[in-house]
């Protein structure tokens, strides 16, 4: 005869679903607390400075009370409410991280608008000609390196030459080669 009649649920499997219930509500209160990069808890995976909600419901630290889930089982209809907060929690979340990226931003542009669009154009243009500068050095320099090679195979033909005529020559004619 089985322990649980049908349609019973065991009290186990009751207390993980009231755990991971209350593990959502406590995830949604602690990814809302987050208000910079700094904030983030080191147990919580954070793509491109951005908080997703599989990485979310995949989050378990036992120092912090939370375990994880399935996706599925958070969409679960008695899971409705909190799985709200926890969305409400990262999109707030998201947007704080949002906003400190763009304070950010801000202040590097704030630096930038030290210089002038006369400043910029003309550092462009220098750079431009810096550039073909170089170029213009890198070719003489490779047309060299090839005249050298070219010189070098003239001068091994040549002195080949200069020893094959003084072996014709024979041995009298060498002091007037060296």
């Amino acid at each position: 005869m089985s322990r649980f009649k049908a349609g019973e649920t065991s009290k186990g499997v009751l207390a993980k679903k009231a755990a991971i219930t209350e593990s959502l509500y406590k995830k949604a209160k602690l990814i809302k607390a987050i208000k910079k990069e700094d904030d983030i808890y080191p147990t919580l995976v954070v793509k491109r400075n951005s908080i997703a909600l599989i990485h979310v419901l995949h989050w378990k630290d036992d120092e912090l009370g939370v375990i994880s889930c399935a996706y599925n089982t958070a969409h679960e209809n008695y899971n409705e409410v909190p799985l709200k907060a926890l969305l409400d929690s990262i999109d707030i979340a998201n947007n704080n991280l949002e906003n400190e990226q763009l304070g950010e931003k801000d202040s590097t542009n704030e630096k930038s608008a030290l210089f002038s669009q006369e400043d910029v154009k003309l550092l462009i243009s220098e750079n431009d000609e810096l550039r073909n500068a170089l170029a213009e050095v890198y070719r003489a320099y490779i047309q060299t390196l090839d005249n050298i090679k070219e010189d070098t195979v003239v001068k091994e033909v040549l002195q080949s030459l200069l020893r094959n005529q003084a072996l014709v020559l024979g041995n009298q004619r060498i002091w007037k080669i060296k």
